[in-house]
């Protein structure tokens, strides 16, 4: 029997039937919920035009700071980024490697060295950065990391400002 012949509640049932309808449904929802980026108003910006701020990258830093000074209704913010417009990939996290390879990503590699990368090939690792709307993190496939508890214990000598690891890891947690 061909799964053309199976009945549709058949076919749908168990763990992979679920799997494969909720990956439709998503998809599906997905491409319903895509709206166009905004537009690009660099054109609108005339040779008398005194902007305020200008920020250079629209990763996830320069998004955020651009977006916060535009609450401001007086100040004029310019985002400049180098690449373009995320394609469809950049949303759905299974997707987001294939765009590593491509237009979109500034082709990285890290610097030879003798002591890390000795599995990679000239002992340098490839290093995509995003070269598109909203930086790596539209690369990235949604991934975050925290940093260690060395790292933070370290911020917090030279700071003393309660970035300490013990009082962050409370943040991560409660997420």
């Amino acid at each position: 029997m061909t799964c053309l012949e199976l009945p549709c509640p058949a076919s749908s049932q168990g763990v992979a039937g679920l799997a494969f309808s909720r990956l439709l449904t998503h998809l599906l929802a997905a491409q319903c919920l895509t709206e166009p980026w905004p537009r690009d108003r660099l054109a609108d910006i005339s040779d008398g035009d005194t902007l305020d701020f200008i920020i250079v990258g629209s990763g996830t830093a320069g998004s955020l700071v651009a977006s916060r000074l535009s609450e401001v209704r007086d100040w004029k913010v310019l985002l400049l980024e180098a690449g373009q417009d995320p394609p469809i990939e950049s949303i759905i996290p299974n997707f987001s490697g294939h765009l590593h390879r491509s237009s979109y990503v500034w082709q990285y590699y890290a610097e030879q060295s003798n002591s890390t990368n000795r599995a990679s090939r000239g002992q340098r690792s490839f290093w995509p950065r995003g070269r598109i709307l909203g930086g790596t993190g539209s690369i990235n496939g949604l991934l975050h990391m925290h940093g260690s508890a060395g790292d933070y214990e370290k911020w917090q000598v030279e700071t003393g400002d309660g970035w300490d690891w013990e009082s962050i890891k409370k943040i991560f947690q409660e997420k």
